[in-house]
């Protein structure tokens, strides 16, 4: 007989029957059948669900804190696991945090990709690190990814003050691509959030860079407006002086000097240096003369003060007597290459070829390297405009022995694809140009001074080109939107927008295997433009397909042997540094690379790379040897 179900919500207070866990029960519904009821009770159903649920609950959390306890690096508590739905935002940050500690601790392992991808995974979960956006944007900015490098570190600063260290990567960051608004909403941001204690210590200097960031970005107003709320005089001063000869208002400047000449908190050699300036650029030349020897006077004949005499009775046109200055410093400080440097870059800078070469036949007569002199000339040259001399003095640069990181040799390769772009219009010649400053390091001033130059030779429509590069990896330039403007309507050419230099795209090239095989065919048939194309897009897809993302390693190798091919030797050790991470099989196989770099005769940049792995694996007894033999004898292999 089955019983019947009577359900109830007490129990033995309401049915007498024999009661199991105060849950059911079964009593007596039809007389002489003892069980032929069955009683549950609603109340021991509730409690009974609500204590498994809890022991199911806690099995659970114990559970998930178990797994989270496998992680060295993780913060989250046995309790954060008991209340997971209601602190689901709180773990997220944990995670986050966990994270980048992880990615800080591979970093200091110089693991950069990975390190890279688990500190930007853990900003992604709400945590946040100074340190490692610091690291993030050093990654960013290596990696060619210049607006993101800015944003990272951007993001960080939040209302309360970073301190000093961080503003200040991310204002040199900042200034490096130009982007001067950044510098500015940053300073806003921080300054009402500086303590008492930080304002004394840091208010002066946030104040500087603040003006700083006005004036090149030619908000001459403002600027003057900071500079009038200086509290040191001499601050002021220069500050003052600074934003008026920005603003062309060097006749205001000679009358606001004359009257701090009066002041005797002002510093005579600071009012003279400026009144110098503010005389010639308004074309007082008496004046400016009668300034100049008050402020030789007050500055005892310092080497950077009389450099500075020189270069603006030069610039003033006073050419005879530029080169008596001149001739007259390197005979009292000509003892050394130093101080004849300190004169011929600044003159070089402002195309004064024939006092350049000056200070390179003393330098000559001295036996003084000649290597950063003959730049001087090249760069002079290149000023003036004058194609042919440039020319002349690069096939002396060429001969002169390359430094060990490839430095000049860069330099070198770009100004030679420069000066043969301005002689020669063909397109190869061009393109020849565009190639190398593609591939080189983004770098505001190499795009400023290609676009300047090829601008001097009217080279306009490759200058364009260069230009809406540049734009893509700087797009808050507005020098660079301003060119851009320009020399579209130079160039006759139809509007055309400038590409970021990351975006969202579909991936064409081969993929996994096939991809590599292809940059194997490419080096194996030395088509080196070929494969740095390849690489280059490779780097720069946004975003990167997870098979790149995993052989990371083998793209960073094949991208130091196309550039050690193409002479991008600094590119080359700036990946190198990135691919080596302490692995064995990784420095075993930058060394069997060093010693291809040996075998082709160029022992200083093959120390400079088997030195890198020594420092990378200190273990690895193999390349020690090799260090230690190839100095000694760095000629053999």
């Amino acid at each position: 007989m089955i019983p019947r179900v009577n359900f109830i919500w007490g129990a033995s207070d309401q049915i007498k029957a024999r009661w199991h866990l105060g849950w059911f029960g079964f009593y007596e519904r039809t007389p002489g059948f003892p069980e032929s009821g069955l009683a549950i009770s609603l109340r021991g159903t509730l409690v009974w669900t609500t204590v498994m649920a809890a022991v199911a609950w806690t099995g659970l959390a114990t559970g998930l804190h178990y797994v989270w306890k496998r992680d060295a690096k993780g913060r989250m508590t046995y309790q954060d696991a008991l209340l997971y739905p209601f602190r689901r935002t709180s773990v997220a940050v944990k995670q986050g945090e966990a994270l980048i500690d992880r990615g800080k601790e591979l970093w200091q392992q110089r693991k950069f990709a990975e390190a890279a991808t688990l500190i930007r995974l853990g900003f992604a979960k709400g945590a946040d690190d100074r340190e490692a956006r610091l690291h993030l944007a050093e990654f960013l900015v290596i990696t060619r990814r210049w607006p993101q490098a800015i944003i990272t570190l951007r993001d960080g600063i939040g209302r309360s003050y970073p301190g000093r260290a961080y503003l200040k990567a991310f204002f040199e960051l900042a200034a490096r691509g130009e982007d001067y608004a950044a510098i500015i909403a940053a300073c806003d941001q921080v300054g009402s959030g500086m303590s008492p204690e930080d304002v004394r210590r840091d208010g002066r200097w946030l104040g500087e860079q603040k003006f700083t960031a006005l004036l090149a970005a030619g908000h001459i107003e403002q600027a003057l407006g900071v500079a009038e709320r200086s509290f040191q005089p001499n601050t002021r001063i220069e500050q003052t002086a600074l934003a008026l000869l920005a603003g062309n208002r060097a006749k205001d400047l000679v009358n606001l000097l004359t009257r701090e000449l009066e002041n005797p908190a002002a510093e005579p050699a600071l009012v003279y240096r400026f009144l110098v300036r503010a005389c010639r650029e308004a074309g007082d030349a008496e004046k400016m003369g009668d300034a100049l020897r008050r402020f030789r006077a007050v500055t005892s004949n310092r080497p950077e003060e009389l450099v500075f005499g020189i270069a603006q009775l030069a610039m003033a046109g006073e050419t005879t007597a530029a080169e008596a200055a001149l001739a007259d410093y390197v005979f009292r400080h000509g003892s050394s290459i130093g101080n004849i440097l300190l004169a011929a870059e600044p003159l070089a800078q402002i195309g004064q070829s024939s006092l350049v070469k000056h200070c390179a036949t003393a330098a000559k007569e001295r036996g003084y390297a000649m290597d950063r002199l003959n730049n001087a000339i090249v760069e002079a040259a290149i000023r003036r405009a004058a194609w042919e001399e440039a020319k002349e003095a690069l096939k002396l640069l060429s001969t002169i022995r390359r430094s060990p990181d490839g430095s000049d040799t860069m330099a070198t390769a770009w100004l030679d694809r420069l000066v043969r772009a301005a002689l020669d219009p063909s397109e190869a010649a061009q393109r020849a140009l565009l190639e190398h400053v593609r591939q080189s390091p983004p770098s505001i001033g190499i795009y400023r001074g290609t676009i300047e130059a090829l601008t001097r030779a009217n080279r306009f429509d490759s200058a364009l080109r260069v230009c809406e590069l540049a734009a893509g990896c700087f797009p808050a330039s507005e020098w660079l939107q301003a060119q851009h403007d320009e020399l579209r309507q130079k160039a006759g050419g139809a509007p055309r927008k400038p590409e970021p230099v990351s975006k969202v795209q579909t991936w064409t090239r081969p993929k996994g295997d096939a991809f590599f095989s292809e940059i194997e065919r490419l080096i194996a048939a030395h088509e080196w433009a070929k494969a740095a194309a390849m690489l280059h897009e490779a780097r720069g897809f946004e975003p990167l397909p997870p098979w790149l993302t995993r052989r990371d390693a083998d793209l960073r190798f094949a991208q130091m042997r196309v550039d050690h091919a193409r002479g991008e030797n600094a590119a080359m050790l700036a990946h190198a540094q990135i691919y080596l991470n302490g692995e064995l099989a990784r420095s075993e196989k930058a060394l069997g690379f060093a010693r291809l770099i040996l075998a082709e005769h160029d022992p200083a940049l093959a120390i400079r790379l088997v030195e890198d792995i020594c420092r990378v694996t200190p273990q690895f007894t193999e390349a020690k040897a090799a260090f230690e033999a190839w100095r000694m004898t760095p000629h053999k292999p």
